[in-house]
């Protein structure tokens, strides 16, 4: 027995209206957005060609093109690339990569990065931005691809924009690292954790570290555990240890540099006899930056190394922290040899492993 519904014409023609009244914008949000891709460090400017064309591109490599603190040969902090809004709006590959950020004189109404950041804050928000000169970015997550940031930064003319490029550049440093640890952390631990060496390291220090599985345990000891993961590019190494406070002087660049020297003269050197590491800040500084980790108060130190009485050197990141309640300080340090090979990289995938420490 059939049954015909009276309603089956008017679904049809609602259905029909509904699609046909999509705009091409509204159909184009309901596809399946696609992933984007990109290294980390990246990000893309978007910018019209007579403004990247100024002092405004002097402005970006000066600040997001900087020096990374502290490599033995000059790597910039940010790799930079740039698209024009009609590079950007006509490949769609273009507009998938993980990190933009996009510019715009106001002032110049009739250009595309202004018309783009007007249709993309809105008319609401475009206003506010006229009128008032202290909101002057945006961030938007997943704007044309997932897994994606896109800050937006303007000036209501090109001075201010100038201005405010250098006035947000830690700000936006801070979002762009802070975005790329998701993906550190994909990398890193893509072949899970090597929890024997966490166990090892736990039960020897008390320190709780998240270990990946390709490094290995190649010491392990009631002072110091040593962590490696040897490749074709570099050797990448993680040092741990315990050790009593006795004085705030411990806490200091000189209390760092101290506790890595004795360290370096007494467990590493090269096939070569007689060879031993220390911190070189005779060809670089030795920077130091007091924070917290684990909650608790700590030093960082950053710097370069070298091998006496041979031809090694490398980068270092230290963290020397005050573990109050033992009366002890631990120091977790990660350096890097690599030579020929650029080293920023590993020492962020570095940094972000030490991070993981727990005291």
């Amino acid at each position: 027995m059939n049954f015909k519904t009276p309603f089956t014409p008017l679904v049809i023609l609602c259905i029909c209206v509904i699609v046909n009244g999509c705009s091409s914008e509204a159909l184009q949000k309901l596809k399946a957005r696609p992933n984007a891709f990109g290294p980390s460090d990246k990000i893309t400017v978007i910018a019209d060609e007579q403004l990247w064309d100024s002092d405004v591109q002097d402005t970006i490599s000066y600040y997001y093109g900087s020096a990374y603190i502290i490599l033995p040969q000059p790597e910039p902090v940010f790799d930079i690339q740039h698209f024009t809004p009609e590079q950007l709006r006509n490949k769609d590959p273009r507009r998938q990569l993980r990190v933009y950020l996009v510019i715009a004189d106001l002032e110049d109404e009739g250009s595309l990065g202004t018309k783009m950041v007007r249709n993309d804050l809105g008319e609401e928000n475009y206003s506010k931005a006229l009128a008032d000169p202290t909101f002057n970015t945006q961030v938007a997550r997943d704007r044309w691809a997932l897994g994606q940031m896109v800050v937006y930064l303007w000036g209501r003319n090109k001075a201010e924009l100038i201005e405010n490029l250098k006035y947000n550049f830690q700000g936006i440093a801070k979002r762009v690292n802070k975005f790329d640890e998701r993906q550190y952390e994909a990398t890193i631990y893509f072949g899970g954790q090597n929890i024997t060496a966490e166990n090892a390291i736990q039960g020897a220090l008390g320190v709780s570290l998240r270990v990946p599985e390709d490094y290995k345990l190649v010491l392990n000891d009631s002072t110091v555990s040593w962590l490696r993961r040897e490749s074709n590019e570099a050797s990448m190494n993680i040092l741990v240890h315990r050790t009593k406070y006795t004085s705030q002087e411990q806490l200091t660049k000189e209390g760092l540099k101290k506790i890595r020297d004795d360290l370096g003269r007494q467990y590493i050197s090269s096939t070569t006899p007689n060879t031993y590491m220390r911190v070189n800040d005779v060809d670089l500084p030795l920077f130091i930056d007091p924070m917290t980790l684990d909650n608790k108060y700590t030093i960082q130190g950053r710097g370069i190394w070298d091998i006496v009485n041979d031809y090694m050197g490398g980068a270092f990141v230290s963290y020397l922290i005050h573990d109050s309640e033992a009366g002890e300080l631990v120091f977790i340090d990660g350096f890097v040899h690599a030579p020929g090979e650029n080293k920023r990289l590993f020492m962020q995938q570095l940094n972000y492993i030490l991070c993981t420490v727990k005291v």
